[in-house]
């Protein structure tokens, strides 16, 4: 798989041991209330994003989700979750090519000494079992592996000695790669000022540009109203598109334009408007529903971003599933948008161990703080999701 030939790259790590006298404490009870929290786990993982970023960042919420799912399955939390994990997870795979021309998903386990046996092979799954005499040879035969499928432009978040001192390895990787189904042209950008808030702006920042039919609202709810755009990447899924890069670009928040509140802080509402209020917690038929209508589109150029932060933020909405174990997670993620496209890449890595109005052609114009996000209409999950703060 090319990786950095892609337009579009994610790269998603999560890693999570635990030492091997644990015993899941959470009776089932407690799992069966709390399981539903994973039927949300997507929006919610997304908010939180949204909710303590302070900067441009990007995340990879079916990363997230698949790993989360993955430890359900090898009964971390317990035997209910176990079963859940294993369904949402069979699902999830159904529906993805593992060695795909555009979208890649695998899951990893790696067990110390004491194998953990999940019923699925195939692209999409690795588990391999090794003691502390052939670790280093399971290593390298996975460095290889990942040298392989990342084509060497990114390091590695997993290192030897986390092997040698967790006892359960959970990865989970994901590679998407797409043109935009109509390119931009570079001769149209132009060099505009991005408004962070009243009176402070970013000058000479880089726009794409294009006036095209476009799938597009304008929407308002509970005096919060953006525009909504989506851009089709350009495969086809029949007579549609396979995925869209879809843009939430406010124009009021609870009543009030950029000049007299700060959008950055307050994107969560944005995202609660669009998903909650809007799509009915139904993106694929929001974005469906989209009727194309002529509009002088800019948006800007993303350049090589990388974010890193605590996985653990993320998933504190299901708490009472994880405080069973201690986790350690980072997430880190590269993005970049042109012309062509955009190329991405996310990765994740956690430790888990024991412990207690209109015109006819109006300008809709993304030189203010706003939301993107990638999404999969197969697999009706967001690949990816940008703050974006200039």
């Amino acid at each position: 798989m090319k990786v950095w030939d892609l337009v579009q790259f994610a790269y998603l790590y999560l890693f999570s041991a635990l030492f091997p006298w644990f015993k899941p404490t959470i009776n089932n009870e407690v799992q069966e209330e709390h399981a539903s929290e994973f039927d949300n786990l997507e929006y919610k993982t997304s908010l939180k994003f949204l909710e303590i970023t302070d900067k441009t960042s990007c995340f990879s919420p079916i990363s997230c989700s698949n790993n989360v799912l993955l430890m359900c399955e090898a009964k971390e939390f317990g035997e209910k979750t176990s079963e859940l994990g294993k369904k949402k997870l069979s699902n999830v795979s159904k529906a993805v090519d593992a060695r795909g021309e555009k979208f890649m998903l695998v899951n990893c386990l790696y067990t110390k000494e004491r194998p953990i046996k999940i019923g699925r092979k195939g692209e999409g799954w690795r588990n391999e079992n090794y003691t502390l005499s052939n670790v280093g040879a399971v290593f390298e035969k996975y460095s290889k592996w990942f040298k392989e499928i990342t084509e060497g432009k990114m390091d590695s978040p997993l290192k030897i000695n986390h092997l040698t001192r967790y006892d359960r390895t959970y990865l989970t990787v994901a590679l998407f790669k797409d043109e935009w189904a109509v390119k931009f042209n570079k001769a149209c950008s132009e060099k505009l000022s991005f408004n962070i808030s009243s009176g402070n702006y970013l000058s000479n920042k880089t726009f794409m540009n294009r006036e095209d039919e476009i799938k597009y609202d304008n929407i308002e709810s509970n005096k919060t109203s953006h525009h909504v755009v989506a851009l089709p990447y350009a495969t086809k899924n029949g007579s549609d598109y396979r995925r869209y890069m879809v843009y939430l670009i406010p124009i009021k928040i609870k009543g009030k334009t950029f000049d007299k509140t700060e959008f950055g802080p307050q994107l969560t509402t944005v995202w609660e408007n669009f998903y909650v209020d809007y799509s009915k917690n139904n993106l694929k038929n929001a974005i469906t529903r989209l009727d194309k209508r002529k509009i002088n589109l800019l948006i800007p150029k993303i350049n090589k971003l990388q974010s890193e932060f605590d996985m653990i933020k993320f998933i504190d909405k299901i708490s009472e599933l994880s405080n069973a174990v201690g986790i350690e997670s980072t997430v880190k993620t590269f993005l970049d948008v042109n012309e062509q496209g955009t190329e991405g890449k996310a990765a994740m890595v956690s430790f888990a161990y024991d412990s207690a109005g209109y015109s006819d052609s109006p300008d809709v114009v993304a030189n203010v703080p706003h939301i993107s996000f990638i999404f999969d209409m197969n697999l009706e999950k967001i690949l990816f999701i940008t703050k974006y703060l200039g």
